[in-house]
């Protein structure tokens, strides 16, 4: 068994090193949509430079690889909130349970909503006066167990969801698309002194399309006060964001008061280009954590730091409160609170 899961860790990285490899190095924006599946969620994972690939161990897990909902002791419950750009807001919630014997279930949820946006045409392009708002939905079931006592693997079925919040002028069809996608992930304690590798695919799914028809405005005339237009065709389908990831994790120290963490991941995207993010982190006394990492490849997000506090609950368990600060260079920066229950 043991060399089996070695194999199956060691031709999934060749893999994922041989698609970045060959891949074209040219940025794919545009040919895939639901993007805010690829915003990071959790706090400590993000203020990690996104590399946690091989360190999640909590609810958390669930958004990034559910191989690690197998290390839940017991109960595992993470909230988090991000203000994202242009005051659209970002929550999840998860929630894990280890069944003895049989394996750790999880439930997660994703909620991202646009706030009100101006409705423009192409003859009111300073808005009509109505406003729409955009929202998007993820929720997902998921399941991870040991395999052997170093080999963890787990699964996320997910219903994902968006809703454009307009109506089709041509079929009087609400713009809401939809679809199911799975995830598979897994985490390998080498045996080599606290090195562990983390491999994960994300949205693997169909693609979507939203219903109804469309037509290409090609202009206005004055005269008629109508406008003019191709003829109208269906929607296009597109792509949802399929993500490989695969990385590894070390301790670097280890001792009564001190620990150092440090991790790397590789990530393919389809709709971009590869990216290489590096992270690591400083627990004294298993009280106070800073963090920090980079991320490399990006279109705008360059480096991330954070921080976590943990907090005792005396007789129903613990708490981490975990904020996370990411420099987006010319879109800003992005605040991320979470917090983590563990009983």
């Amino acid at each position: 068994m043991k060399k089996l899961i070695v194999a199956f860790i060691s031709i999934t990285l060749i893999f994922g090193l041989f698609q970045v490899t060959m891949a074209q190095q040219f940025a794919k924006v545009g040919t895939a949509g639901t993007q805010f599946l690829k915003i990071g969620t959790g706090a400590r994972n993000v203020g990690l430079g996104n590399a946690c690939v091989a360190i999640v161990d909590d609810a958390s897990a669930v958004f990034w690889n559910p191989g690690g909902l197998a290390k839940v002791d017991n109960y595992s419950v993470m909230v988090s909130h991000i203000r994202w750009f242009a005051d659209i807001q970002l929550n999840s919630v998860s929630i894990a349970k280890t069944l003895p014997g049989i394996g750790t279930i999880g439930l997660s949820a994703l909620f991202l909503g646009s706030g009100e946006m101006d409705i423009t045409t192409y003859q009111f392009q300073e808005g009509t006066g109505e406003t729409f708002s955009k929202n998007d939905m993820m929720v997902g079931i998921s399941f991870s167990r040991y395999l052997t006592d170093k080999f963890s693997f787990g699964g996320t079925l997910k219903y994902v969801r968006e809703d454009y919040g307009t109506i089709n002028e041509i079929t009087g069809d609400d713009e809401i698309t939809s679809a199911l996608a799975f995830d598979v992930g897994a985490v390998y304690q080498t045996g080599f002194k606290s090195l562990r590798m983390g491999i994960s695919i994300q949205n693997f799914g169909p693609e979507m399309q939203i219903p109804g028809k469309y037509k290409d405005i090609i202009g206005f005339d004055s005269k008629t006060q109508e406008y003019v237009t191709e003829p109208e065709d269906n929607y296009r389908p597109y792509h949802i964001p399929l993500l490989f990831r695969a990385g590894v994790a070390y301790d670097l120290l280890e001792t009564a008061a001190n620990k150092i963490t440090v991790a790397g991941d590789l990530v393919h995207l389809n709709d971009n280009v590869e990216q290489v993010n590096l992270g690591g982190e400083y627990w004294f006394n298993n009280l106070i954590c800073i963090r920090g990492g980079y991320i490399g490849n990006h279109d705008s997000a360059n480096f991330s730091v954070g921080g976590s506090l943990n907090l005792s609950l005396s007789q129903l368990g613990a708490a981490s409160l975990d904020y996370s600060y990411t420099d987006f260079g010319i879109l800003d920066f992005v605040h991320q609170m979470s917090m983590t229950f563990s009983f």
